[in-house]
């Protein structure tokens, strides 16, 4: 029972680390290494996630009005 929680622990890191980058190159931060998942990266990544869709969709609205 341990050895299969252990064993899915290790694939949701590695699933995470997969989403972690993929959020990292899109916004332009590919160059970052995952060495140790953190709350406090994941929380980082997050935010710079959030902060990036928010400028766009801001960018986007603005755009829109311009036409």
């Amino acid at each position: 029972m341990v050895e299969r929680g252990v064993k899915f622990s290790k694939q949701v890191e590695e699933q995470l680390k997969t989403v972690m980058n993929a959020i990292l190159r899109f916004i332009g931060r590919s160059a970052v290494t995952i060495a140790e998942l953190t709350l406090a990266f994941v929380q980082w990544v997050l935010e710079l996630f959030y902060s990036t869709i928010q400028a766009m969709a801001i960018q986007a609205l603005r755009g829109m009005r311009q036409e």
